[in-house]
C-alpha cells in the first residue's frame, strides 16, 4: 500500500468523524474493504483516474482520493 492510499483512509476517517463513528464490531471489516479497494484501484491504474467513491456502508461522506 502506497503513502497516499494510507493518507487518503486517514483523511476519510476525520471527515467522517473519526474512528468512533464506525461501529466497533466493524472496524476491521471496514478497513479490510477499504484497503483492498484501495490496492485494487492501485493496480489496476485506475487510482489516479478517480476524484472519488462514495463508501455507503460506513458513511453518505464521499471518499476523496489523495492525488
Amino acid at each position: 500500500m502506497t503513502d497516499r492510499a494510507k493518507q487518503s483512509i486517514r483523511n476519510y476517517i476525520e471527515d467522517i468523524g473519526g474512528i468512533k463513528a464506525i461501529m466497533r464490531s466493524d472496524r476491521m471489516k471496514y478497513a479490510r474493504a477499504i484497503i483492498k479497494l484501495l490496492n485494487d484501484l492501485e493496480e489496476s491504474g485506475l487510482y489516479d483516474k478517480i476524484t472519488m467513491q462514495y463508501m455507503y456502508g460506513i458513511s453518505l461522506k464521499p471518499f476523496i482520493f489523495v492525488k
